[in-house]
Parts: C-alpha cells; sequence; structure tokens
C-alpha cells in the first residue's frame, strides 16, 4: 500500500493505492470521508493512475486556490469532480487500448479458426452448451 498525504489550512487528505480481492484501488480520503475511488485489474494501470491522481492534486491545488471564507466542502466536492472526471479520460484512451488489442486477437483466432475447420469431420464437432 502506497499512501500520500496532502494539507491546506485545516483539512488534510490520503491518497492511497492498495491490493483488493484480484484487482486494485485507488483513492482519495479526507479525514475517513472517501472523495475518489477507482478500481483497476492491472497493477501498472493503478500505479499509473495513482502517478496521475497526485500530480492532478497538486495542479488542482496551485490552480483553484481557496479562500480562507470558503467552505472547505465546496472546495473538496470540486475536487471530487475533478479527479473523477480526469479518471474517465484515463479509462477511456485504458478502454480503445485494450478494445484494439482484443478486436485484433478475435480476428485472429478466426482466421485460426477458418484454416483449422477445413479439416474438421462435422459428426465429431460438439456445440457449447449451457450446463444445468
Amino acid at each position: 500500500m502506497k499512501t500520500a498525504t496532502f494539507k491546506s489550512r485545516k483539512v488534510t487528505c490520503r491518497s492511497y493505492t492498495k491490493n483488493v480481492g484480484h484487482g486494485f484501488e485507488v483513492g482519495l480520503l479526507c479525514g475517513s470521508r472517501p472523495l475518489f475511488v477507482g478500481n483497476f485489474l492491472h497493477s501498472s494501470e493503478a500505479s499509473t493512475w495513482y502517478r496521475i491522481m497526485n500530480r492532478e492534486i497538486k495542479n488542482f491545488s496551485k490552480r483553484y486556490v481557496i479562500s480562507a471564507k470558503a467552505t472547505p466542502t465546496w472546495h473538496l466536492r470540486f475536487l471530487s469532480n475533478h479527479l473523477y472526471r480526469c479518471y474517465y479520460q484515463f479509462v477511456d484512451r485504458l478502454m480503445a487500448r485494450h478494445a484494439k488489442s482484443f478486436t485484433r486477437e478475435v480476428s485472429r483466432n478466426q482466421r485460426k479458426y477458418r484454416t483449422l475447420n477445413r479439416n474438421w469431420d462435422r459428426k465429431e464437432c460438439v456445440p457449447f452448451l449451457k450446463a444445468a
């Protein structure tokens, strides 16, 4: 588990990444309240997002400075929405990459099936049925 702490006046937030079941969780906590939680299957994607998320938090705090009179809950909700927007942009890029690789693999498997299918006896072929 990796963590990083961010502090602004009286508000302290902690970003983390940890193993959860068969996947990985990356999140941001403010006290015990979660502001952001993202889940990944691959550790490389989780660590990349963790690095991007920490950079986005630093850039956000420099770009959007909060006044002492402003409520911290509004600012934290703004940060949370910003992180979710960045997260879904990151996931969209990953999904495009995965979709491209799986499409390529399916077409490769279909070509192999067509070459193997010529040599099979139809009486020996068994369909893939639902088990009871």
